[in-house]
């Protein structure tokens, strides 16, 4: 662990890391991935996730397949 970083960084730094994993299985769904990351609902996950790669899940996931 780095010094100076802080446990919400962490935090955010694992979620994001799984959530990039995650998306990667197609028998996963993305609410089941908001769930298996702590987050309350799909919602929150999304604007999470959009805040990270600059792209909603379902649009991510439809540019990896195309690409």
């Amino acid at each position: 662990i780095e010094e100076g970083v802080n446990f919400g960084e962490l935090l955010q730094g694992i979620r994001r890391e799984l959530a990039q994993n995650y998306m990667d299985d197609r028998q996963l769904n993305v609410s089941e991935i908001a769930y298996l990351l702590g987050f309350s609902d799909q919602a929150n996950f999304t604007r999470a996730f959009k805040r990270w790669f600059g792209a909603t899940p379902s649009d991510w996931r439809k540019r990896k397949a195309a690409g």
